[in-house]
């Protein structure tokens, strides 16, 4: 909703005035000039609340994101460089509406919120008596029994060139925040692993 003009909060000012000599209606009166005055005040009041609703949600945020990062404890060891606003937004938001969990549906929930729909989790089969098919080997994959991986529609590590400066690593994350809250918020026991492409 847009805010009203000066002219709009004047007229209102001067309907609520009593009526009388004393009170005259022209748009040169005395009056009618320091109801243009108010109305002046009651623009910038209206405009500033309407901005202030926006503020009030981390989403859409600018103003106020500086305090919305303070609140949610951002920059944290997660956050390696200052990202784009539309970034720090989604790192509030993520940080702040995460409730823990387990479940697949909570990491594809949280990689969502950081910017990268269409995740999913795959979790690998481990053999167990009386689900594994007579004649598998039965202890060659044990090592997976608390690994998954998540995978991710988006551009793989960026491999390190030639010219980069000596101590690089070899591959660099191409979501390095992503992959540090997922290691913050897994289960301790479990390790994840990323895929990234189609």
């Amino acid at each position: 909703m847009d805010p009203f003009s000066k002219e709009d909060y004047a007229s209102v000012y001067q309907q609520l005035q009593p009526t009388g000599l004393a009170w005259p209606t022209s748009k040169k009166s005395l009056w009618r000039k320091l109801y243009n005055a108010f109305g002046r005040m009651a623009v910038s009041v209206h405009a500033t609340l309407l901005l202030l609703t926006r503020e009030l949600d981390p989403r859409s945020t600018s103003q106020l994101l500086n305090e919305w990062e303070k609140f949610a404890g951002l920059p944290d060891e997660c956050v390696i460089e200052q990202g784009t606003e539309s970034e720090r937004r989604a790192a509030v938001h993520s940080k702040i509406t995460a409730t823990g969990g387990a479940s697949a549906e909570y990491f594809i929930s949280v990689a969502n919120a950081l910017g990268y729909a269409g995740a999913t989790v795959t979790e690998f089969p481990v053999a167990r008596f009386g689900r594994a098919r007579f004649g598998t080997a039965r202890f060659h994959d044990r090592r997976w029994r608390n690994v998954w991986q998540l995978n991710l529609h988006a551009p793989g590590p960026v491999p390190a060139r030639f010219l980069d400066r000596f101590g690089v690593r070899f591959y660099q994350s191409a979501s390095p925040v992503l992959e540090c809250r997922i290691r913050k918020l897994k289960p301790s026991h479990t390790q994840a692993f990323f895929h990234y492409g189609e």
